[in-house]
């Protein structure tokens, strides 16, 4: 890579060569680019992967309150019975709001880490070149009974 990086930067003259054409830009180095888009991309993927522990989680708990009641949910509980519906029904609401809140955190990780990636690429575009996205913006979103986030992105 060293040696990548060392050719990058030699310069050559060659004969008939425009001395006003601008010199190729060296590659970025490794150390370069930032760290934070994929910190946050693996941290989506490791919420994604916890919200849908959590889910699959709420079905057994769902599944064994069901068994309790027996089929068509017609058989009468007794006190012990009763206790481990309860117990296995709140458990079932608890997981399923654990994995609404990780599958959002999940897609906010993920779009915030795709936003960061546009950014670095805004800042390694070429001089007088064209970048792919303008402006990225983040805005947050605050109303009664909802909070959430736009992404702006401009191409032009």
């Amino acid at each position: 890579m060293a040696l990548a990086l060392a050719v990058g930067l030699v310069t050559l003259h060659t004969p008939g060569a425009r001395a006003d054409e601008p010199t190729p830009k060296a590659p970025p180095a490794a150390d370069e680019s930032s760290s934070a888009p994929w910190i946050l991309v693996a941290s989506g993927g490791v919420a994604l992967s916890v919200g849908i522990a959590l889910g699959a989680w709420s079905v057994v708990e769902h599944r064994s309150a069901r068994d309790l009641t027996g089929p068509g949910g017609r058989r009468r509980l007794d006190e012990a019975d009763q206790a481990a519906y309860d117990e296995a029904i709140a458990l079932r609401d608890d997981l399923r709001i654990g994995s609404g809140i990780a599958a959002a955190t999940a897609l906010g990780l993920f779009v915030t880490g795709g936003v960061l990636f546009a950014i670095d690429e805004l800042d390694d575009a070429e001089p007088g070149a064209a970048p792919s996205v303008r402006s990225a913006q983040l805005s947050p979103v605050i109303t009664p009974g909802f909070a959430g986030g736009v992404a702006t992105l401009r191409f032009w």
